[in-house]
């Protein structure tokens, strides 16, 4: 059986040390460990790992290397699209996604009009609309949250075994927290420390969030206040507490302890394997919503067409069932991942708006009550997913409705208004 090939069993002292990290006792030996003796022993628990894995061989040292670029390389788009997932998974809005053609970004850009190739950076999330500082938060903070700990249990499997190749690709995951101290660390403490700073009275604290330190001192220094300053400090700090945090919470790269006898699971085992698979589900789970969204259901399309009846009702002028509007606009609406994505959470967001106001679904509120849950859906931000839900539907319902000759006869023409016909003129121009 795998788990009962004990390294411990080996004379090695480093070797031991490797394999039950945790067995020996800190400062006196009894009591709780004081916080500066177990941070010196987990670091080098994880010194003592990678010195494990190469066992002092070039060879491994360069199987190692190997693993690491190219779990970068696998990485950096996976890490930026976690970004996106994030944002638009909290409510917000994708514009645009930079990836280095090294990393594929010539491959995704062919695949999603909101990724370009090029930039900057190796990825950068550079054009997206956070609905609000929670959604903010997660977008910057979910990659880590999900990569780290899953590359963290992938290179303590592979230090067991001493797989320098596998070690190295794991550890590019683990590590990420580590190499965004001056770029997702700092932004995403600087989140609410910035707005407490902003509710405080200091107007201009909002302006020193961002994903680049030296930029973000670029711009403390242009501000010229202590307070700046004093926030951009309080920032970095908060970035190297949330990277510490992180690591240890995602255990680290050193092998856990082996049981001493018996080849079950233990319960650490167990919580590990639940933790994994959870947040590799939810990751899946965030993906497949964000980048492959479904269609419409059936209950689903007849909300949509009750919000039809209230932005274009039938009465002395036809409405929308005259002309027609709902098979168009769906066919072009679930014709791109964005607006699918928009037009199917848009729809569950009326159906729970009108769930809170005490009817089943939307189609069975009064028009009254519709009309109030549509004007709070137009009301929201600008690059929200609500916002962009609303203006989906009714800028292409209007276009589609005033294209129909029951809508244009209906006002008068006696043919097609332009860009279809030619209302500024008597006559088709050249005849």
């Amino acid at each position: 059986m795998g788990r009962q090939r004990q390294v411990v069993q080996r004379p090695d002292a480093r070797r031991s040390r490797i394999a039950h990290p945790r067995s020996r006792a800190g400062g006196s030996g009894r009591g709780r460990a004081p916080a500066q003796e177990a941070l010196k022993r987990f670091l080098g628990d994880q010194l003592a790992a990678l010195s494990a894995v190469l066992g002092n061989r070039t060879v491994r040292l360069a199987w190692l290397l190997a693993g690491f670029l190219a779990g970068l390389w696998v990485l950096v788009p996976v890490h930026e699209l976690f970004h996106a997932a994030g944002c638009v998974a909290t409510g917000g809005s994708v514009t645009r996604l930079e990836i280095s053609p090294l990393f594929g970004g010539g491959f995704l850009e062919r695949h999603f009009s909101w990724i370009s190739a090029g930039g900057e950076y190796a990825g950068r999330l550079s054009g997206f609309t956070p609905a609000g500082d929670l959604s903010y938060f997660v977008t910057v903070a979910l990659p880590h949250l999900l990569l780290a700990p899953i590359g963290a249990a992938l290179a303590r499997r592979a230090a067991r075994t001493r797989h320098a190749l596998a070690f190295g690709a794991a550890l590019a995951a683990a590590l990420q927290p580590l190499a965004s101290l001056t770029g997702d660390a700092y932004e995403a403490a600087s989140i609410p420390i910035t707005r407490l700073a902003h509710a405080a009275g200091f107007s201009a604290a909002l302006e020193l969030r961002g994903d680049d330190v030296a930029k973000v001192a670029a711009s403390a220094a242009s501000l010229g206040s202590p307070a700046a300053w004093a926030l951009f400090v309080a920032g970095c700090l908060g970035g190297v507490a949330l990277v510490a945090l992180l690591l240890v919470a995602s255990g680290g790269v050193a092998p856990r302890p082996e049981p001493t006898s018996g080849s079950g699971w233990t319960r650490r085992d167990v919580l590990q394997a639940l933790l994994g698979a959870a947040a590799l589900a939810s990751g899946a789970w965030i993906l497949k919503r964000v980048f492959f969204p479904g269609r419409l259901s059936a209950s689903g399309r007849a909300s949509l067409e009750t919000l039809l009846d209230t932005l274009i009702p039938e009465g002395r002028f036809p409405g929308h069932r005259t002309t027609g509007v709902l098979p168009k606009l769906l066919t072009e609406l679930e014709g791109s991942r964005q607006t699918r994505r928009a037009l199917v959470e848009g729809v569950e967001l009326l159906d729970r708006g009108a769930r809170h106001a005490g009817s089943p679904s939307f189609r069975e509120l009064s028009p009254a009550r519709r009309d109030a849950l549509v004007r709070e859906i137009a009301g929201f931000a600008e690059g929200t997913l609500p916002r962009f839900f609303y203006e989906s539907v009714r800028n292409r319902a209007m276009e589609i409705h005033y294209a129909s000759p029951a809508a244009w006869k209906a006002l008068g023409f006696p043919h097609a208004p332009q860009p279809e016909g030619y209302a500024d003129f008597a006559e088709k121009p050249g005849a």
